[in-house]
This record gives C-alpha cells, sequence and structure tokens, in this order.
C-alpha cells in the first residue's frame, strides 16, 4: 500500500493515539536514512520509526530490534543533544501533504522550557527529516538540500527558515464544494475516472485512485460519495478544529494569537497552554463587533499591546491596554526592550523596577551603547555599578534589570573534521565564564575555508543561525589588536580567523582567543541603534 497523503492521515491519527504525551527516553539512528524513537507514554512503550529513505519513506511503530552503528551519526547525536528527554505535544499533518510534524517541549541549555519541531516529509526522492526550533528554523535535516533559489526550488539547510513545499494546484477532495465536484465528474474529455481523480485531486495515489474508481463501478454520485464520503478523519473535514485545539496547536509555534469573540472563550482556550511571561506569545481578542482590541497575554515582551494598537488603527476599533505602565503613561522597560531588539535575561526584575516608576521615584540607567532621542521621564543616567537598568553584553549587579543586545558575534576557527560537541563545549564553556545566554549571540563566523566544515554548520544550526564566512584577504583588513599565530598563517592565509571574523563588522573584541581540542573561539559585540522614542 502507497503511502500518500490520505493513507497517512489515517497513520497519523494511530500514531498520535501512541506518542501524544510520551517522552522520547532514546533515539537511535540505525541506517542513514532511518530514525528511531523509544517514547515513554503514559500506557506503555513504544518505538517510532520515522523513515526518510527515498524507496519507502514512512512511519510507523516497530517492535523490530536493529543494529545501531558503534559510532552515532552527526544527525543522531544532534537530535539527542535537542530532543532526548522531550514531550510530545502533540503530532500535526497538513491537510493532505505528505508531511507529518512532530511538536515537542524540551529544556535548553539555560534550563528554560523550549519547542522543538521534528518534521517529516514523506515524499518519495524528495523525503527528508528535519529538526526545527521553535521559531521555524532549521537546526540541521537528514538530508541537506542547497535548492536553486532562481528556479524557486527549496533549500533545507541549517539556520534557514523552514518552507512546506508548495502545494499542488489540486483540488481538495474533502472540501471541495458539492457543485465544483459536479463539473469536475462530469468528465467532459472522457478520461478514465482513475486518471481524473488523479489529475484533479490531490492526496490520492494510482492505487487508492484506481480502488475509488473501482468501488463506484462507472456511477458518478457513487463515485462523489467514496471521494469525500465519510469515515475521514475529523482534522479533514469542515468541522475543522475546537477553538482549544486551535490554541494548542497555535500557542507554541506562533508570535501572536488574535481572537475574535468573547474574551472568556478566549482565556479558556489558553489557560493549559500558560508557560512563562517570557516566552508565552502574543494574545489580543477582539470583539465580533469590531470596537475594541484587547491584549490579554504577554502585553509587553510579547508584544500584545503593540499588537492590539495595531489592529486598532486598521479596525477603527479602540485599543484596550490595562498593564499598569500604559494606564499611568510610564516608562515601561520590558516593552522598550522588545521594540529595540534587546534580551531580558531576567525578567523577574522588571517588576522591580516598574514599581519604583509608578510610584513616582527615579530609577539610575546606563547602557553601553547610545541611545538617540530625550530620555523619558523617571530616568537617569548614572554609574554602571550603581544603574538599576543597565544595557550592555556583560551581566550588571544581580539587583539590576539587565537588557542584553542580540549583537554577539562569535568567531570560530577549527581544525578539518572538527565535531560539533568540540565546538560547542568551548562555546558554553566561554558563555558560562562571562555569564552570558546563548540567546543573545546574532551570528557565527569563521574563514571561508571552513564554509562546508559540517561540525561547524551543525554548532551554527542548532544556535538558529546561517554560518557567515569571510575571505582571507577580507580578514586581514580587519582593524584592531589580534592574537597572531604563523601557523594559522601558513595554513589559511591570514594571521588570526576566530578574532578577526568576530571583528569583521566592527565591534567591541569581549572575549580574546580562547582554546580547546583544536578549536578556537573569540567573542565580539556589536552596538545596535537604539532610540527612546516610540516606534510601534
Amino acid at each position: 500500500m502507497p503511502l500518500d497523503a490520505l493513507c497517512l492521515t489515517a497513520v497519523a491519527a494511530e500514531l498520535r493515539a501512541a506518542v501524544a504525551g510520551g517522552k522520547i527516553d532514546k533515539l537511535y539512528q540505525p541506517t542513514r536514512d532511518e530514525v528511531v524513537l523509544y517514547v515513554r507514554g503514559q500506557g506503555e512503550n513504544v518505538r517510532l520509526l520515522l523513515s526518510a529513505n527515498p524507496g519507502h519513506p514512512r512511519a510507523n511503530l516497530t517492535t523490530l530490534n536493529r543494529e545501531n552503528p558503534e559510532q552515532p551519526p552527526m544527525f543522531c547525536m544532534l537530535l539527542r543533544k535537542h530532543l532526548q528527554g522531550a514531550r510530545i505535544l502533540e503530532l500535526n499533518q497538513p491537510p493532505l501533504e505528505r508531511i507529518l510534524e512532530f511538536r515537542l517541549e524540551t529544556l535548553d541549555e539555560l534550563g528554560d522550557r523550549v519547542e522543538r519541531r521534528l518534521v517529516l516529509e514523506a515524499m518519495g526522492r524528495s523525503a527528508n527529516l528535519l529538526l526545527l526550533d521553535g521559531e521555524g528554523r532549521i537546526i540541521d535535516c537528514i538530508r541537506r538540500v542547497d535548492g536553486d533559489l532562481g528556479r524557486g526550488q527549496r533549500q533545507l539547510l541549517p539556520g534557514l527558515f523552514y518552507r512546506q513545499p508548495p502545494a499542488p494546484d489540486k483540488l481538495h477532495p474533502f472540501t471541495i464544494e458539492p457543485e465544483e465536484l459536479r463539473l469536475v465528474l462530469e468528465n467532459p474529455l472522457g478520461k478514465e475516472w482513475d486518471k481524473l481523480l488523479l489529475d484533479s485531486f490531490t492526496g490520492l495515489s494510482p492505487l487508492v485512485a484506481r480502488e475509488l474508481a473501482f468501488r463506484a463501478g462507472g456511477d458518478r454520485e457513487r463515485l462523489a460519495a467514496e471521494l469525500t464520503g465519510a469515515g475521514c478523519p475529523a482534522a479533514c473535514t469542515r468541522e475543522g478544529l475546537r477553538v482549544e485545539e486551535w490554541a494548542a496547536r497555535a500557542f507554541g509555534r506562533s508570535e501572536a494569537l488574535v481572537f475574535v469573540g468573547a474574551a472568556g472563550i478566549a482565556v479558556r482556550a489558553i489557560a493549559p497552554c500558560l508557560r512563562h511571561k517570557s516566552t508565552d506569545p502574543a494574545v489580543v481578542v477582539v470583539d465580533e463587533a469590531g470596537r475594541y482590541a484587547v491584549p490579554i497575554l504577554s502585553g509587553h515582551l510579547g508584544g500584545a499591546n503593540d499588537l492590539a494598537r495595531r489592529i486598532a488603527g486598521l479596525t477603527g476599533a479602540e485599543a484596550v491596554l490595562t498593564t499598569a505602565t500604559d494606564v499611568n503613561g510610564v516608562f515601561a522597560a520590558d516593552q522598550w526592550a522588545r521594540r529595540q531588539g534587546l534580551l531580558v535575561p531576567w525578567p523577574e526584575r522588571i517588576l522591580g523596577v516598574s514599581s519604583r516608576l509608578l510610584a513616582g521615584e527615579t530609577v539610575p540607567f546606563w547602557s553601553r551603547c547610545p541611545v538617540s532621542g530625550p530620555c523619558p521621564a523617571g530616568l537617569i543616567w548614572g554609574e554602571r555599578d550603581r544603574a538599576d537598568i543597565v544595557v550592555d553584553w556583560t551581566p550588571p549587579r544581580p539587583e539590576a534589570l539587565w537588557l542584553c543586545p542580540r549583537t554577539l558575534r562569535v568567531g570560530v576557527g577549527c581544525r578539518r573534521g572538527t565535531s560539533e560537541e568540540a565546538i560547542r563545549a568551548l562555546f558554553d564553556r566561554t558563555l558560562d565564564g562571562l555569564g552570558l545566554p546563548a540567546r543573545a549571540v546574532g551570528a557565527v563566523c569563521s574563514i571561508d575555508l571552513k564554509a562546508e566544515e559540517p561540525g561547524l554548520l551543525a554548532f551554527a544550526g542548532a544556535l538558529g543561525l546561517p554560518l557567515t564566512v569571510y575571505s582571507a584577504g577580507r580578514l586581514a583588513r580587519v582593524e584592531g589588536s589580534v592574537s597572531p599565530s604563523s601557523f594559522v598563517a601558513q595554513v589559511t592565509g591570514v594571521d588570526n580567523v576566530c578574532e578577526r571574523a568576530a571583528l569583521a563588522e566592527g565591534g567591541v573584541l569581549l572575549k580574546s582567543k580562547t582554546a580547546l581540542d583544536g578549536v578556537t573561539l573569540a567573542l565580539a559585540g556589536t552596538e545596535p541603534n537604539l532610540d527612546w522614542r516610540e516606534r510601534v
């Protein structure tokens, strides 16, 4: 039986019942194209096989014991790093697409809950298995695809945002209107019934099309009933999803959710999904009459207040804001940080700063980066060691609210064949020593000789960033003091790779060259353009 989109829909329903809510205990890659997940569920433990084999891609439960290689493949190690211990929140399938998407929750290197997505594209010769971060960027895939953008081909490479394959220009058998279906089945060209079905409708394999034509026996009405008939999964019918199901699917992978209807319905729908103010998406409710736009979650950090204002501007509604700083016209540090692209590593400090500003107190502020525009009321410039709000790449005193620019640049040099794990070990040690969060890194850089280095590409992909490379000539022109090496100069044509790559776009060297197990790493920060003025 071919695993076409229609059959995969049934498979997805069975797998969903078996693995949803389960925890990934172990993970193996017995062959180049296959991954086996050991899932511990509430009822029983199961083994889930995900195959991206071009000859027979599939997803199924298995009881077979497979022989695993002594040395796990790189992709397997990457999956273990991100998914071992992860909980499977849900299993989704785009309607009548040969794609399965597992939404998972795990812990990052800081112990924060984050989302990962594992996507199986069961599409014959184009079959693939991809690991995505919570924003939809590709961390890595079992088969990298360097497509031709000039011809509109997809690229599947670490650091790029994932795009589903373009949908075929065919009709959906479960959502087609009766009149449109009647016109198709009139078959004015006199095609064979199975050929007509294949040419007209998505999700069908030749075998399924022949079976449907056989069951109909040449009767149009019967063929219509077989094609659109009962028994198709609810997810593929006009009934769609309940609002709670929609919210659960969209909450973890969306920047914002907009409900049209009663606020109480929205509150009940999102309540089971709430995690933390620093990670929850913006949620706005608009009434059916379009009179009010009400942010009910993540008003500042998530941007719900700004979104409500934009909706109000577009629809003529009134934005109803309830956050204390907005109601009283007081500077909101977290909202300003979001608008400026600054990270808030310690969100628990927001309340103390806001409370003081609401009480009419002055709050000292310090920034390593220049800030344009007039300083907001309630803030005064002060010394870094005494400031209560600090904009800098390095952490301030524990009592201060830290706003960290996401403009750190990691320069990396490494030997040929260096593993991602070796690079990551030095990276983690360096950032831990400085007290810096990995989310503050905005670029991974090296020399163009390392453009295809698998371990370096995997490292950049794991951070959700592309690898930026420079020629030796470009690196040689970088200004500033670096740690020269005659050996590096003989091999690469430039006396230093990591420091020069980190400083290639300017900035300040925060950590000079450090080395471990054949890897050199340096860290630099570039100043963002900050502005006190409102930019909604």
